[in-house]
């Protein structure tokens, strides 16, 4: 999906997943918190793999 934006908007969306995962983690419970943020934090490295693949790595070139 992060892949698909504008180029103006990659930040703002990465700023607002890790809004989102902030909160999240504020209102899990104790022992779910690892996991969560392990769960989370791996979609958003896919997320960011993509940009750099579909988007950065192309223009580099």
């Amino acid at each position: 999906a992060v892949g698909e934006l504008p180029e103006k908007s990659k930040q703002q969306e990465i700023y607002q997943e890790l809004t989102r995962l902030k909160a999240a983690v504020g209102e899990l419970p104790e022992k779910s918190k690892q996991q969560e943020i392990y769960q989370e934090l791996t979609q958003l490295k896919a997320a960011v793999g993509m940009v750099w693949t579909r988007v950065l790595l192309p223009r580099s070139l």
